[in-house]
């Protein structure tokens, strides 16, 4: 479901998207949204996943781990 905020006069009106028919390709697509219309798409299972995985990091701070490098510079 995706969310379309417009606006109209001084308010937003909200209105639902149901488009998995659209992306079926058994329903109308979407032809037209009225200037400044803003849509809200939400995230996947894998997007939602990903932003718990840094939450989850950035509590523990826990940025991977280094097991142990060396870097020689060389000048000519």
């Amino acid at each position: 479901r995706v969310v379309a905020l417009t606006p109209v006069g001084n308010q937003l009106v909200a209105r639902m998207l149901d488009l998995s028919a659209t992306l079926k390709g058994s329903a109308r697509p979407i032809d037209f949204l009225p200037p400044y219309t803003i849509l809200i798409v939400p995230p996947t299972a894998i997007a939602r996943d990903v932003d718990r995985s840094r939450q989850i990091r950035a509590i523990i701070g826990f940025n991977g781990i280094n097991i142990g490098s060396a870097v020689t510079l060389i000048q000519p």
